[in-house]
């Protein structure tokens, strides 16, 4: 049993302040009643920021003297590894088993998955 992501759903990263919720606009395919995620839902407007990152890979941080440094997280690629059993939008669905990569260093996982209705494999 999966857990797929919608609007809403819950994002961490290993170095920033704060969680922030992924978006996903419309139109898109919904599951209980909120835009489903796919692996290309990871650039700026996806994932607006934690904040504040405390990276020493961020340029900002660095130009900061090593302080914390306002959050825009330059992720490198798609989720991964997603759900290609399940397509959402022509591409794979994600779950709460993916990641985002971060070219400050960060690692970008899920704390909530926006649903907490249970969709099968």
């Amino acid at each position: 049993m999966t857990q797929l992501l919608v609007n809403s759903a819950v994002l961490r990263c290993n170095y920033g302040q704060s969680p922030c919720n992924l978006i996903v606009a419309p139109p898109a395919v919904t599951g209980c009643g909120n835009p489903m995620a796919n692996i290309m839902d990871f650039t700026p407007a996806n994932v607006p920021g934690f904040n504040m990152c405390s990276s020493l890979g961020n340029p900002a941080v660095i130009a900061n003297a090593g302080a914390p440094a306002s959050c825009a997280p330059a992720i490198t690629g798609p989720w991964a590894p997603g759900k290609p059993a399940i397509l959402v939008r022509n591409m794979p669905a994600v779950d709460t088993t993916c990641i985002l990569t971060c070219a400050f260093g960060g690692t970008i996982s899920v704390d909530f998955a926006g649903q907490s209705t249970v969709i099968g494999t």
